[in-house]
């Protein structure tokens, strides 16, 4: 499990966005997946960030998301556990 403490994504120029999220524990994670959307609703993997894995620090992570063809795009970030 992950405790979630905030995430953000904030446009960097014409092309480019920044997702930072940050986090309070990590607990048996394997990684991140970052995932975006033009309509909010059909998302695609655009990355994938490997945890610190601090089980009891808050740990901070940032993406950034090079290319953006759209005006507007949606984010969310997956975690995904160890089997």
């Amino acid at each position: 499990p992950v405790t979630w403490l905030n995430f953000t994504a904030e446009a960097k120029g014409a092309n480019t966005s920044v997702l930072n999220w940050q986090v309070a524990s990590e607990i048996n994670l394997r990684n991140y997946e970052v995932e975006s959307s033009a309509d909010g609703t059909n998302f695609n993997t655009i990355g994938t960030v490997l945890p610190h894995n601090n089980s009891n620090a808050t740990s901070n992570y940032y993406f950034t998301h090079n290319n953006v063809n759209a005006k507007v795009i949606y984010y969310r970030i997956k975690q995904i556990d160890n089997s």
